[in-house]
């Protein structure tokens, strides 16, 4: 598999990160379990980053990374507010929320556009 391959699907799955965290904690409501999720989730995204060169890491990853990862954070919390995914975990979140804040924040800066603007409301 290509590099643009594999770090569009790296990009995707850190997007996807809410929602593993959602899904997993409320599945099992122990540590346990949500270790074990998160531990298996951790290492498979690391398999994939040692898999690309880091040359191709680039802005281009981030900016998309972040991007996939601010529409999951609201896809998450509209599943919430409907009521069919409630927040377990609030600290991941909030944490994994300020991080797409500011790096959405400095993409608009970098490149004033419509989807940066989306992105950040």
């Amino acid at each position: 598999m290509e590099n643009y391959h594999k770090s569009s699907l790296l990009a995707i799955l850190i997007g996807i990160l809410p929602l593993i965290f959602e899904l997993s904690s409320n599945i099992w409501h122990g540590d346990n379990g949500f270790f074990i999720i998160s531990a298996a989730y951790g290492l498979i995204l690391l398999l994939l980053t040692l898999s690309i060169e880091i040359e191709d890491l680039d802005q281009w990853f981030a900016e998309k990374a972040l991007s996939y990862l601010s529409v999951f954070l609201t896809l998450t919390a509209i599943l919430n507010k409907i009521e069919i995914l409630s927040f377990t975990e609030v600290g991941s979140l909030y944490r994994l929320a300020i991080i797409a804040y500011m790096g959405t924040l400095y993409f608009l800066d970098r490149h004033f556009n419509t989807k940066n603007l989306v992105l950040l409301f």
